[in-house]
């Protein structure tokens, strides 16, 4: 993960506050750590992206904002990933 460039884009891109940036970057790193692969290897097709976030949700149920933190670094990394698909999907299945 290029997590300079990354939290450079969340600042300025994103417009988010220094703190929800940084955590961000931490949750991305821990991310990693619970996919075993880093997040260019998970976001580099709609699949992997897929497999990736399903597997966080079914790992750590309840931490949404791991989930977020993937997609914005989807958003960064591979425009062409439709990164709000998933968000749908898991909204329609409540």
């Amino acid at each position: 993960m290029d997590k300079d460039l990354f939290l450079r884009w969340l600042l300025r891109k994103r417009r988010l506050k220094s703190k929800v940036a940084y955590d961000t970057v931490s949750r991305c790193k821990r991310i990693e750590s619970i996919l075993g692969q880093t997040l260019e290897s998970a976001v580099a097709s709609q699949g992997a992206f897929e497999a990736g976030l399903t597997e966080i949700k079914r790992i750590r149920p309840q931490y949404n904002d791991l989930l977020y933190a993937m997609r914005l670094y989807a958003m960064f990394k591979n425009s062409k990933l439709d990164a709000k698909r998933y968000a749908r999907a898991i909204s329609q299945a409540r």
